[in-house]
């Protein structure tokens, strides 16, 4: 008695191949009905068949994650005398790099973009060049209020920038609503993602804002549980606050997909469960690149953290923007 054999997913699809094409025909020329409708129907169910086979040889769908967090209004070189020398300057030349490899990238914050004590110009500066760098989405962070409740807003409209703001528990407590939107979503490379932003109330413990507001974060994601979250493919949530808080987090809300991370100013990538958790460190010295591939159901993560580097290039006009600030210093 002969060893049974499984078939291979290619002979499968050899077989199935084979019954729509020797099988069909037969069935539907047999049948009463005009030439033309039997070769229509014939067409069309020979084309779901051929789906159906092929479906099996479907590359893995892509998206491509580039992040950053706590970069602390960091300018330009740090002449700190290391290689790693971070610096909105030559963030923004591998930000547009990336941007030409993989055209399906999205680009995200999550919070302390901005200096951690009020240097007004030099925050306007900073905003100019995240602006540059074209975010998807900038979750608001406590040091985004240290020149008051409404500076990123005003100069956001008045400066002209791109700045797309999310928070989803952040509002003015003499007013009803949120700060900025509280969600952002995205279609790219056939992947539905949702970003939302929030902010742990207990990372205002320098920086006070008075007419504002944080609501807890649980409580929020909470309301975005009893909606359809099945929607989406991938949850991404931009969090400010500390890791151990975000991991709590994430053990109530499973439906999230990826946690990005800043405020703590450490580097972490680890994975609990279903849910990848990343932070770059501080100062702008690395961003990370997480590559997302889904296929069917299944979802694999990789993650890189890309240093920024002294002998890396500068982008020539951001360069400018900060050389004539620091100029203006020096006269003074």
């Amino acid at each position: 008695m002969k060893k049974m054999r499984l078939l291979s997913p290619g002979e499968f699809r050899a077989i199935i191949l084979n019954f729509c094409f020797t099988r069909f025909d037969s069935l539907f020329f047999r049948m009463n009905m005009g030439n033309r409708r039997r070769t229509c129907l014939f067409l069309f169910i020979s084309t779901i068949c051929i789906y159906t086979a092929c479906a099996g040889d479907q590359k893995p769908t892509e998206l491509h994650i580039v992040y950053s967090g706590s970069m602390n209004g960091t300018l330009d070189d740090c002449q700190c005398g290391g290689p790693v020398v971070g610096g909105m300057t030559r963030i923004i030349s591998v930000i547009d790099s990336l941007r030409k490899q993989h055209p399906n990238m999205i680009l995200l914050d999550a919070g302390d973009f901005l200096n951690s004590y009020s240097i007004p110009n030099a925050n306007r500066m900073m905003l100019k060049l995240v602006s540059m760098a074209r975010y998807t989405a900038l979750n608001l962070g406590d040091q985004e209020f240290v020149e008051g409740d409404g500076f990123i807003f005003s100069e956001n409209k008045t400066g002209q920038l791109k700045l797309p703001f999310i928070s989803a528990n952040l509002q003015n407590k003499n007013a009803d609503g949120l700060l900025a939107a509280a969600v952002k979503p995205v279609n790219i490379s056939g992947i539905s993602v949702e970003i939302i932003g929030a902010i742990m109330p207990a990372s205002f413990e320098f920086i006070h804002p008075q007419k504002l507001e944080a609501k807890a974060v649980n409580t929020v994601l909470d309301e975005f549980k009893t909606e359809n979250i099945s929607d989406r493919d991938i949850h991404i949530l931009l969090f400010h606050g500390t890791s151990n808080d975000a991991v709590t987090i994430a053990q109530k809300h499973p439906w999230i997909d990826v946690i990005i991370m800043s405020h703590e100013q450490k580097q972490h990538f680890f994975q609990k469960n279903n849910t990848v958790f990343a932070e770059t460190g501080g100062d702008g010295e690395y961003i990370g690149h997480l590559i997302v591939q889904k296929k069917g159901k299944s979802v694999k993560f990789k993650n890189d953290f890309i240093p920024i580097l002294e002998d890396l290039p500068v982008n020539s006009m951001a360069k400018k923007i900060v050389s004539e600030y620091f100029e203006k210093i020096q006269q003074k």
